[in-house]
């Protein structure tokens, strides 16, 4: 039997700004103990695979913004995907971007949701609640 634990929000998000409207919204939502933020995607990417060699799956849930320098969100994903011991792993993307082309790029490698940042936070607020009700619901492996 899998022992069930809480896993860890990981989130990527390169913008400060939006970095600390996050953090603000997680304590909010009682998430801000169980959240592990990333600037970039390499060193999300590392402490997942880092996890899963602990663990023996990465017991996280990823918001990933898309637009980032470096290894963007639709490559982190990607890698997530072609990763086997971290595959599994929900991802959600929170980004500016609302192209058609991103949000289809981003379902092709089977993301559990895409939200576009909205002025006024609802959409990254209703987010963050969904990803802790997953959290509190689902057994991960």
């Amino acid at each position: 039997m899998i022992q069930k634990s809480k896993p860890v929000l990981v989130i990527i998000e390169d913008n400060p700004t939006d970095a600390f409207v996050l953090k603000r919204l997680l304590k909010s939502c009682e998430m801000a103990e169980d959240s592990t933020f990333f600037s970039n995607a390499e060193d999300a990417l590392n402490f997942l695979k880092s996890r899963s060699a602990t663990h023996g799956f990465a017991n996280a849930i990823v918001i990933t913004d898309v637009k980032m320098p470096g290894m963007n969100g639709h490559e982190l994903v990607a890698e997530i995907r072609n990763t086997p011991s971290i595959a599994a792993t929900p991802v959600f993307v929170h980004s500016t971007s609302d192209d058609p082309a991103d949000i289809r790029a981003a379902y092709a490698n089977l993301i559990c949701g895409y939200v576009v940042k909205d002025m006024d936070g609802r959409a990254i607020l209703n987010l963050l609640k969904c990803a802790r009700h997953l959290r509190d619901a689902v057994t991960l492996a």
